[in-house]
C-alpha cells in the first residue's frame, strides 16, 4: 500500500505521543483511525493487522484515504465514511469494532488463550489511556 503525507504525519504523531498503546483504533470528525506500534517493517503480525482491518473496513462501506508509517514500526490506516454515511455514535462503534479486528488479526485466532486475553486486557487500558489524552 502506498504511502500518503497525512499517513505519515498521523504515524509519526501516534508513534511519539502514543507509543504505549500498542494498537487501537478511534473515530476523529469524518474518518476513523486504526493504527499499531508493533513493527509494522519486521512482524508479519503487523502487516497482517493492516491486511484484516482493511478488508473489514470495505466489508463496512468504509473507504482507506491514507496509509502511513514511521520509523517501519508505527503503522496507521484512516478510512473516510464512504458513500455509506453513518451517525457520529454508529462510526465510534465501527472503531471499537476495528480495535476487535486488529487484535483478532494480532493474535491469529479468534480464540485467544488466558494469557493472550488479560495482555490483550492490559493493552486496552493502555490505549484508553494514550487516547484520553490525546487533544481533540
Amino acid at each position: 500500500m502506498n504511502e500518503t503525507k497525512k499517513g505519515k504525519a498521523l504515524a509519526k504523531h501516534i508513534g511519539e505521543r502514543m507509543f504505549q498503546a500498542h494498537r487501537g483504533a478511534f473515530a476523529h470528525r469524518d474518518e476513523l483511525v486504526a493504527f499499531g506500534n508493533d513493527g509494522y517493517s519486521k512482524d508479519p503480525r503487523a502487516r497482517r493487522e493492516v491486511d484484516a482491518v482493511i478488508a473489514w473496513g470495505k466489508e463496512n462501506g468504509l473507504e482507506v484515504s491514507d496509509f502511513g508509517t514511521h520509523h517501519g514500526y508505527t503503522w496507521v490506516v484512516v478510512f473516510r465514511r464512504g458513500p455509506q454515511r453513518f451517525r457520529l455514535d454508529e462510526f465510534s462503534r465501527l472503531a471499537c469494532l476495528a480495535e476487535d479486528v486488529l487484535w483478532r488479526a494480532w493474535h491469529g485466532t479468534d480464540n485467544p488463550t488466558a494469557l493472550q486475553r488479560t495482555f490483550e486486557a492490559v493493552q486496552r487500558g493502555q490505549t484508553m489511556a494514550a487516547l484520553e489524552r490525546v487533544p481533540a
